[in-house]
């Protein structure tokens, strides 16, 4: 027999006494928990305490106690064997006894007192205080009592208060209107962070300028020589050019004032132009390091499309962005409509020469129209004409609200209901560094894309973080390649 003197804990911050594991305290037949007359009244107290669980735990308790003397039951059976459990009820005071360091004022001293005297009553050593308290256990090895400590792996999992089970009661709501909604999901490319070298073209020196002059112009020579086709055209008067039904030619010489403008105007205009963009090379190099292209994944993974989106990709920062370029309905290339002022250099003039020139067509030529008036077409009458019909949105495509042509801070694109389980959607994005790479060394800037719907709780959000680092590049090298490798 084990009897275990209880302290007020056991209730309150350990599972019920039927669901514990008193098999670990050893291979015993009985285990009796004696309840004293002081844990008995705080449990009487803690009816009306303001804490939902421990108010509840005592009116459970204190009824039990009640239905039990009121059946005259000297105890309460909690558990039939292996080992066997039971609950009594003891009215024993603590007495006069002061056992020398115990307050007979305080309830953890009352409770070792009440323990010490049911110890020297029974003088078989079967009493323990059983509690987890640090105080009243203190205080029994003060006394000389033995005591069991409750294992800290009996505590109860920590009952939720009325205000977390609202909470949870909250997110549980949350998460079932979610269930409903679309789940969008964003990411780009590069990856969270792009490192941006900027380069630092200094400008060409004049000599440097008259080197790279010199290779301009003798790739393109100024043409002295206006009348080459009369030797190299394929046109050589046959048969003497008068044969029936052989169209006959006839040389012209280049005007002169043709050959005035290529040499005094044109050849020195593109001289000029050359020389200009020579000396503004370190910044045409600059501006065209700048811009860089970001994409965007959209995708729909949920079980729901989202309606009325609104898609908005905005630079935070030294950026600037706007849409791609429109590509070319007979080319899948895209044409830049805005393209950066690179460095290419005009193609020189084409000098004016002499050309062959038709005099007579023979009579055997049909190429004229067999209809000169028209009469056998009614277009002109607007006959064939087919009304005009707008072609309706594909409420599954994205469009843009206000599509800009130049760098903006940001722009935005519509759905009217972007689907669920489909490809993802790619967005490109042109972006520009705004400002000079001496001043944005070291320093970063952001290019965020935003999508709300009008089924979506709230915004999805993808940032590219863009980190600059300025970096001096050689200016002549550069230009050289351009030459070496141009058309010009």
């Amino acid at each position: 027999m084990l009897r275990l003197i209880v302290d007020t804990n056991l209730f309150h911050e350990f599972r019920p006494l039927e669901d514990l594991p008193w098999a670990e305290l050893g291979e015993l037949d009985c285990i009796e928990l004696i309840v004293t007359d002081v844990v008995q009244t705080e449990l009487d107290e803690h009816k009306k305490s303001t804490r939902a669980r421990l108010k509840r735990t005592a009116i459970k308790l204190t009824k039990q106690f009640r239905e039990m003397l009121l059946a005259q039951q000297s105890e309460l059976e909690i558990r039939a064997s292996e080992p066997r459990v039971i609950l009594s009820l003891s009215d024993m005071n603590f007495g006069s006894e002061t056992y020398g360091t115990l307050d007979l004022g305080n309830f953890d001293d009352q409770l070792v007192a009440i323990a010490k005297r049911l110890a020297d009553r029974y003088d078989d050593g079967s009493v323990r205080l059983f509690s987890n308290d640090t105080r009243p256990m203190r205080k029994a090895v003060g006394v000389g009592l033995k005591l069991i400590a409750i294992p800290d792996e009996w505590q109860r999992v920590d009952e939720q208060t009325d205000e977390e089970r609202e909470k949870l009661r909250l997110a549980n709501e949350n998460k079932r209107l979610r269930s409903q909604e679309p789940i969008l999901e964003l990411s780009s490319d590069p990856l969270v962070v792009l490192e941006l070298i900027l380069p630092i073209y200094a400008p060409l020196s004049d000599d440097e300028i008259d080197q790279f002059m010199d290779r301009l112009v003798e790739k393109n020579p100024k043409e002295t020589d206006f009348a080459r086709d009369k030797t190299n055209n394929a046109r050589t008067a046959l048969f003497g050019g008068v044969t029936l039904g052989i169209t006959q030619y006839e040389f012209k010489e280049a005007a002169s004032e043709d050959v005035e403008a290529y040499l005094e105007v044109s050849y020195p205009q593109w001289e000029k132009t050359c020389r200009e963009k020579l000396q503004d090379a370190h910044s045409h190099l600059t501006a065209l390091a700048h811009e860089f292209t970001a994409d965007f994944l959209l995708s729909n993974t949920g079980t729901r499309p989202a309606d009325d989106v609104l898609l908005t990709i905005a630079a935070k920062g030294a950026l600037l962005v706007m849409p791609p370029a429109y590509k070319s309905e007979d080319n899948d290339e895209e044409e830049n409509e805005t393209e950066l002022a690179a460095l290419v250099f005009p193609s020189a003039p084409k000098a004016p020469q002499g050309k062959w020139k038709q005099l007579r067509t023979s009579m055997f030529d049909f190429g004229a129209s067999r209809d000169p008036f028209g009469l056998g077409h009614t277009s002109h009458l607007g006959l064939n004409r087919m009304p005009y019909v707008p072609t309706p949105k594909n409420p599954n495509y994205f469009y843009y609200e206000d599509r800009p042509n130049i760098y903006v801070n940001s722009f935005a694109l519509t759905c009217a209901q972007f689907r669920h389980a489909g490809e993802p959607e790619v967005f490109k994005c042109k972006c520009i560094v705004d400002g000079r790479a001496e001043d944005l060394d070291g320093k970063s800037a952001i290019v965020e894309i935003t999508v709300e719907a009008s089924n979506l709780s709230d915004p999805v959000r993808q940032k590219l973080i863009v980190r600059f680092r300025a970096n001096q590049e050689n200016t002549f090298e550069a230009v050289s390649e351009i030459i070496s490798e141009g058309p010009l």
